[in-house]
Protein backbone atom coordinates (compact mmCIF):
# COMPACT_ATOMS: atom_id res chain seq x y z
CA UNK A 1 0.00 0.00 0.00
CA UNK A 2 2.60 2.04 0.92
CA UNK A 3 4.51 1.64 -2.54
CA UNK A 4 1.37 1.92 -4.28
CA UNK A 5 0.73 5.57 -2.63
CA UNK A 6 4.40 6.37 -3.10
CA UNK A 7 4.09 5.58 -7.08
CA UNK A 8 1.26 7.43 -7.21
CA UNK A 9 2.85 10.47 -5.50
CA UNK A 10 5.93 10.33 -7.85
CA UNK A 11 3.49 10.43 -10.77
CA UNK A 12 1.19 13.71 -9.48
CA UNK A 13 4.66 15.00 -8.98
CA UNK A 14 5.59 14.03 -12.85
CA UNK A 15 2.80 15.99 -13.87
CA UNK A 16 3.33 19.21 -12.14
CA UNK A 17 5.47 20.75 -14.99
CA UNK A 18 3.56 19.19 -17.50
CA UNK A 19 1.31 22.67 -16.93
CA UNK A 20 3.68 24.97 -17.43
CA UNK A 21 2.65 26.13 -13.95
CA UNK A 22 5.31 27.72 -11.79
CA UNK A 23 3.32 27.03 -8.70
CA UNK A 24 2.49 23.49 -7.57
CA UNK A 25 -0.12 24.52 -5.05
CA UNK A 26 -2.01 26.02 -7.90
CA UNK A 27 -1.88 23.09 -10.20
CA UNK A 28 -2.46 20.57 -7.36
CA UNK A 29 -5.70 22.88 -6.28
CA UNK A 30 -6.47 22.88 -10.25
CA UNK A 31 -6.35 19.19 -10.93
CA UNK A 32 -8.58 18.74 -7.39
CA UNK A 33 -11.04 20.91 -8.44
CA UNK A 34 -11.11 19.45 -11.82
CA UNK A 35 -11.69 15.97 -10.54
CA UNK A 36 -14.76 16.86 -8.78
CA UNK A 37 -16.47 17.66 -12.11
CA UNK A 38 -15.18 14.18 -13.62
CA UNK A 39 -16.56 12.32 -10.84
CA UNK A 40 -19.73 13.94 -11.16
CA UNK A 41 -19.59 12.13 -14.60
CA UNK A 42 -18.92 8.54 -13.12
CA UNK A 43 -21.93 9.01 -10.50
CA UNK A 44 -24.29 9.94 -13.55
CA UNK A 45 -23.08 6.95 -15.40
CA UNK A 46 -24.31 5.21 -11.61
CA UNK A 47 -27.43 6.90 -12.26
CA UNK A 48 -27.83 5.48 -15.97
CA UNK A 49 -26.97 2.04 -14.62
CA UNK A 50 -29.92 2.60 -11.75
CA UNK A 51 -32.55 3.65 -14.07
CA UNK A 52 -31.53 0.73 -15.98
CA UNK A 53 -32.68 -1.51 -13.10
CA UNK A 54 -36.21 -0.48 -13.18
CA UNK A 55 -36.55 -2.80 -16.22
CA UNK A 56 -35.83 -5.86 -14.73
CA UNK A 57 -37.47 -8.88 -15.46
CA UNK A 58 -39.90 -9.43 -12.23
CA UNK A 59 -40.98 -13.09 -13.56
CA UNK A 60 -38.25 -14.01 -11.77
CA UNK A 61 -39.42 -13.36 -8.47
CA UNK A 62 -42.82 -14.72 -9.12
CA UNK A 63 -41.12 -17.92 -10.33
CA UNK A 64 -38.25 -18.33 -8.11
CA UNK A 65 -39.13 -19.68 -4.14
CA UNK A 66 -35.62 -18.62 -3.18
CA UNK A 67 -32.36 -16.45 -4.42
CA UNK A 68 -29.00 -18.14 -4.67
CA UNK A 69 -26.92 -14.57 -4.70
CA UNK A 70 -23.24 -15.21 -5.70
CA UNK A 71 -20.24 -15.89 -4.17
CA UNK A 72 -19.67 -13.70 -0.76
CA UNK A 73 -23.31 -12.27 -0.96
CA UNK A 74 -24.70 -15.82 0.03
CA UNK A 75 -26.38 -14.33 2.89
CA UNK A 76 -28.87 -12.35 0.68
CA UNK A 77 -30.84 -15.44 0.34
CA UNK A 78 -32.51 -15.27 3.68
CA UNK A 79 -33.65 -11.18 2.65
CA UNK A 80 -37.27 -10.58 1.02
CA UNK A 81 -37.94 -10.24 -2.49
CA UNK A 82 -39.50 -7.01 -1.05
CA UNK A 83 -36.39 -5.41 -0.16
CA UNK A 84 -35.01 -5.95 -3.71
CA UNK A 85 -37.37 -4.27 -5.11
CA UNK A 86 -37.12 -1.12 -2.44
CA UNK A 87 -33.55 -0.97 -3.32
CA UNK A 88 -34.11 -1.06 -7.28
CA UNK A 89 -36.39 1.84 -6.83
CA UNK A 90 -34.43 3.93 -4.44
CA UNK A 91 -31.48 3.31 -6.62
CA UNK A 92 -32.36 5.85 -8.74
CA UNK A 93 -32.99 8.68 -6.33
CA UNK A 94 -29.95 7.80 -4.64
CA UNK A 95 -27.36 7.87 -7.20
CA UNK A 96 -29.74 10.83 -9.09
CA UNK A 97 -28.72 12.90 -5.92
CA UNK A 98 -25.25 12.27 -5.38
CA UNK A 99 -24.65 12.96 -9.34
CA UNK A 100 -25.54 16.29 -8.19
CA UNK A 101 -23.70 16.43 -4.93
CA UNK A 102 -21.20 13.70 -4.67
CA UNK A 103 -19.14 15.62 -2.07
CA UNK A 104 -21.11 13.86 0.38
CA UNK A 105 -19.45 10.67 1.43
CA UNK A 106 -22.62 8.87 3.04
CA UNK A 107 -24.08 9.48 -0.65
CA UNK A 108 -21.14 7.95 -2.26
CA UNK A 109 -21.78 4.94 0.33
CA UNK A 110 -25.70 4.82 0.27
CA UNK A 111 -25.19 4.59 -4.14
CA UNK A 112 -22.72 1.89 -4.12
CA UNK A 113 -24.34 -0.14 -1.88
CA UNK A 114 -28.18 -0.21 -3.81
CA UNK A 115 -26.20 -0.64 -6.80
CA UNK A 116 -24.38 -3.61 -5.20
CA UNK A 117 -28.14 -4.82 -3.88
CA UNK A 118 -29.71 -4.32 -7.33
CA UNK A 119 -26.44 -6.14 -8.59
CA UNK A 120 -26.68 -9.28 -6.70
CA UNK A 121 -30.70 -9.48 -7.06
CA UNK A 122 -30.05 -9.51 -11.01
CA UNK A 123 -27.09 -12.24 -10.26
CA UNK A 124 -29.55 -14.13 -7.79
CA UNK A 125 -31.13 -16.41 -11.10
CA UNK A 126 -28.03 -18.25 -12.08
CA UNK A 127 -27.45 -15.80 -14.40
CA UNK A 128 -23.69 -14.33 -14.20
CA UNK A 129 -23.38 -10.87 -15.79
CA UNK A 130 -20.48 -8.60 -14.75
CA UNK A 131 -21.50 -5.66 -16.79
CA UNK A 132 -21.61 -3.60 -14.01
CA UNK A 133 -18.97 -5.54 -11.56
CA UNK A 134 -16.09 -3.14 -12.63
CA UNK A 135 -18.31 0.27 -11.65
CA UNK A 136 -18.88 -1.61 -8.06
CA UNK A 137 -15.37 -2.04 -7.30
CA UNK A 138 -14.35 1.89 -8.78
CA UNK A 139 -17.21 3.20 -6.92
CA UNK A 140 -16.47 1.09 -3.36
CA UNK A 141 -13.02 2.81 -4.05
CA UNK A 142 -14.10 6.59 -4.52
CA UNK A 143 -16.26 5.99 -1.21
CA UNK A 144 -13.32 6.35 0.64
CA UNK A 145 -12.22 9.57 -0.73
CA UNK A 146 -13.88 11.73 2.68
CA UNK A 147 -16.33 14.15 2.19
CA UNK A 148 -15.29 18.07 1.19
CA UNK A 149 -16.55 21.59 2.11
CA UNK A 150 -18.79 23.37 -0.05
CA UNK A 151 -15.86 25.69 -0.66
CA UNK A 152 -12.52 23.40 -1.98
CA UNK A 153 -10.28 26.61 -0.74
CA UNK A 154 -11.25 25.07 3.18
CA UNK A 155 -9.55 21.62 1.95
CA UNK A 156 -5.23 21.32 2.73
CA UNK A 157 -2.86 20.02 0.49
CA UNK A 158 -3.00 16.57 2.13
CA UNK A 159 -6.04 16.12 1.66
CA UNK A 160 -6.25 17.01 -1.92
CA UNK A 161 -3.70 14.67 -2.53
CA UNK A 162 -5.31 11.57 -0.84
CA UNK A 163 -8.16 12.77 -3.01
CA UNK A 164 -6.13 12.58 -6.05
CA UNK A 165 -4.53 9.43 -4.84
CA UNK A 166 -8.07 7.71 -4.64
CA UNK A 167 -9.15 9.10 -7.98
CA UNK A 168 -6.10 8.00 -9.72
CA UNK A 169 -6.48 4.75 -8.25
CA UNK A 170 -10.21 4.72 -9.46
CA UNK A 171 -9.05 5.42 -13.23
CA UNK A 172 -6.44 2.58 -12.98
CA UNK A 173 -8.98 0.17 -12.25
CA UNK A 174 -10.79 1.81 -15.37
CA UNK A 175 -8.11 0.62 -18.08
CA UNK A 176 -6.39 -2.20 -15.88
CA UNK A 177 -9.07 -4.61 -17.72
CA UNK A 178 -8.29 -3.73 -21.08
CA UNK A 179 -4.37 -4.44 -20.61
CA UNK A 180 -5.29 -7.42 -18.06
CA UNK A 181 -7.48 -8.62 -21.99
CA UNK A 182 -4.68 -7.83 -24.37
CA UNK A 183 -2.23 -9.62 -22.09
CA UNK A 184 -4.27 -12.58 -21.97
CA UNK A 185 -4.24 -12.69 -25.87
CA UNK A 186 -1.14 -11.81 -26.46
CA UNK A 187 0.40 -14.78 -24.39
CA UNK A 188 -2.44 -17.43 -24.57
CA UNK A 189 -2.43 -16.38 -28.61
CA UNK A 190 0.99 -17.03 -28.79
CA UNK A 191 1.54 -20.13 -26.82
CA UNK A 192 -1.27 -21.61 -28.68
CA UNK A 193 0.42 -20.85 -31.97
CA UNK A 194 3.73 -22.11 -31.23
CA UNK A 195 3.43 -24.59 -28.86
CA UNK A 196 0.05 -26.59 -29.92
CA UNK A 197 0.11 -25.13 -33.90
CA UNK A 198 -3.61 -24.46 -33.83
CA UNK A 199 -5.24 -20.83 -34.80
CA UNK A 200 -4.43 -17.79 -32.31
CA UNK A 201 -4.95 -14.07 -33.10
CA UNK A 202 -1.25 -14.67 -34.70
CA UNK A 203 -2.81 -16.37 -37.69
CA UNK A 204 -3.58 -14.39 -40.82
CA UNK A 205 -6.89 -15.65 -41.14
CA UNK A 206 -7.20 -15.54 -36.97
CA UNK A 207 -10.66 -12.61 -36.97
CA UNK A 208 -11.89 -14.17 -40.18
CA UNK A 209 -12.16 -17.63 -38.74
CA UNK A 210 -13.45 -15.75 -35.28
CA UNK A 211 -16.31 -13.85 -37.25
CA UNK A 212 -17.38 -17.74 -38.89
CA UNK A 213 -17.76 -18.80 -35.72
CA UNK A 214 -19.32 -16.53 -33.95
CA UNK A 215 -22.08 -16.02 -37.42
CA UNK A 216 -23.06 -19.14 -36.54
CA UNK A 217 -24.59 -18.49 -33.31
CA UNK A 218 -26.14 -15.03 -34.35
CA UNK A 219 -28.99 -14.41 -36.46
CA UNK A 220 -27.80 -11.01 -38.04
CA UNK A 221 -24.45 -11.05 -39.39
CA UNK A 222 -21.75 -8.05 -38.64
CA UNK A 223 -21.66 -5.46 -40.68
CA UNK A 224 -18.25 -5.75 -41.55
CA UNK A 225 -18.37 -9.69 -41.17
CA UNK A 226 -18.27 -10.56 -44.79
CA UNK A 227 -15.57 -8.06 -45.86
CA UNK A 228 -13.11 -9.11 -43.40
CA UNK A 229 -13.69 -12.67 -43.92
CA UNK A 230 -12.69 -12.33 -48.14
CA UNK A 231 -9.68 -9.80 -46.36
CA UNK A 232 -8.36 -11.70 -44.02
CA UNK A 233 -4.81 -9.53 -43.62
CA UNK A 234 -6.70 -6.23 -42.95
CA UNK A 235 -8.52 -8.35 -40.20
CA UNK A 236 -5.14 -9.74 -38.97
CA UNK A 237 -3.31 -6.06 -38.93
CA UNK A 238 -6.86 -5.44 -37.18
CA UNK A 239 -6.56 -8.14 -34.44
CA UNK A 240 -3.17 -7.47 -34.01
CA UNK A 241 -3.72 -3.35 -33.67
CA UNK A 242 -6.26 -3.67 -31.15
CA UNK A 243 -4.00 -6.10 -29.19
CA UNK A 244 -1.35 -4.03 -28.99
CA UNK A 245 -3.94 -1.44 -27.53
CA UNK A 246 -5.26 -3.58 -25.08
CA UNK A 247 -2.14 -3.95 -23.64
CA UNK A 248 -0.50 -0.15 -23.43
CA UNK A 249 -4.39 0.78 -22.67
CA UNK A 250 -2.72 1.66 -18.92
CA UNK A 251 -0.33 4.08 -20.78
CA UNK A 252 -1.95 7.88 -19.73
CA UNK A 253 -1.80 6.97 -16.37
CA UNK A 254 1.90 7.35 -16.85
CA UNK A 255 1.92 9.29 -20.45
CA UNK A 256 -0.21 12.13 -19.84
CA UNK A 257 -0.49 13.35 -23.07
CA UNK A 258 -2.36 10.05 -24.19
CA UNK A 259 -5.55 10.76 -22.44
CA UNK A 260 -7.48 12.27 -25.29
CA UNK A 261 -6.09 9.38 -27.45
CA UNK A 262 -6.98 6.50 -24.87
CA UNK A 263 -10.77 7.81 -25.08
CA UNK A 264 -10.75 7.89 -28.70
CA UNK A 265 -9.76 4.83 -29.56
CA UNK A 266 -11.98 3.07 -26.95
CA UNK A 267 -14.70 4.23 -28.49
CA UNK A 268 -13.21 2.85 -32.04
CA UNK A 269 -12.42 -0.36 -30.17
CA UNK A 270 -16.28 -1.17 -28.96
CA UNK A 271 -17.43 0.30 -32.53
CA UNK A 272 -15.42 -2.05 -34.17
CA UNK A 273 -15.95 -5.11 -31.66
CA UNK A 274 -19.80 -4.32 -32.99
CA UNK A 275 -19.19 -3.99 -36.59
CA UNK A 276 -17.29 -7.16 -36.90
CA UNK A 277 -18.58 -9.45 -34.24
CA UNK A 278 -22.25 -8.13 -33.20
CA UNK A 279 -20.63 -7.67 -29.51
CA UNK A 280 -21.66 -4.55 -27.71
CA UNK A 281 -20.32 -3.65 -24.64
CA UNK A 282 -22.72 -1.01 -23.58
CA UNK A 283 -21.78 0.36 -20.52
CA UNK A 284 -18.05 0.64 -21.10
CA UNK A 285 -19.64 2.62 -24.26
CA UNK A 286 -21.15 4.80 -22.43
CA UNK A 287 -19.16 6.11 -20.26
CA UNK A 288 -15.56 5.27 -20.27
CA UNK A 289 -14.73 7.30 -23.09
CA UNK A 290 -16.66 10.57 -21.67
CA UNK A 291 -15.13 10.04 -18.18
CA UNK A 292 -11.95 9.95 -19.52
CA UNK A 293 -12.07 13.60 -21.37
CA UNK A 294 -13.20 14.83 -17.89
CA UNK A 295 -9.83 13.71 -16.65
CA UNK A 296 -7.83 17.22 -15.23
CA UNK A 297 -4.55 14.90 -15.45
CA UNK A 298 -4.21 15.63 -19.04
CA UNK A 299 -1.64 17.11 -20.57
CA UNK A 300 -1.82 18.34 -24.32
CA UNK A 301 0.93 17.09 -26.83
CA UNK A 302 2.03 19.32 -29.64
CA UNK A 303 2.40 17.31 -32.24
CA UNK A 304 1.59 13.28 -33.26
CA UNK A 305 5.33 12.49 -32.79
CA UNK A 306 5.43 13.23 -29.21
CA UNK A 307 2.15 10.87 -28.71
CA UNK A 308 4.31 7.75 -30.46
CA UNK A 309 7.20 8.60 -29.10
CA UNK A 310 5.61 7.54 -25.99
CA UNK A 311 4.36 4.24 -27.20
CA UNK A 312 6.18 1.08 -26.69
CA UNK A 313 8.03 -0.56 -29.23
CA UNK A 314 6.53 1.68 -32.44
CA UNK A 315 8.14 4.54 -30.22
CA UNK A 316 11.59 3.23 -30.45
CA UNK A 317 10.99 2.78 -34.51
CA UNK A 318 10.02 6.03 -34.86
CA UNK A 319 12.89 7.73 -32.81
CA UNK A 320 15.44 5.15 -34.93
CA UNK A 321 13.53 6.35 -38.70
CA UNK A 322 13.32 10.34 -37.57
CA UNK A 323 17.23 9.70 -36.71
CA UNK A 324 17.83 8.17 -39.99
CA UNK A 325 16.21 10.42 -41.96
CA UNK A 326 18.23 13.20 -39.87
CA UNK A 327 21.75 11.65 -40.60
CA UNK A 328 20.44 11.54 -44.29
CA UNK A 329 20.06 15.34 -44.51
Amino acid sequence: MVRTCTLMNSFLKKMRPNYGSKNPIALLSRHYLQSLDSLRVFYFFLFYVSTRYLTLVWKDVSSSTSLSPPGIFFFFKYVDVTFFEAAIYLSPIITFICMLTPRHRALRIASIMMILIVFTYKNSFGRKLHGELLYLYIGIVYAFIPTWPKNPSLVNNKQKHYHLHLYWFGLLLFLFPYTLSGLWKLFWGMGWQLFFEEKSFLSIDSLSYIIKMYAQRIQTPPVLGDFLINNPALGWFLNIAGTYWEVIAILPLFKPRHWRLTAALILIFHLMSFYTLNIIFAYQFAIVPFFLLTVPLHKEAKNWGELVEDLPLLGGLYRLVRRSRISLL
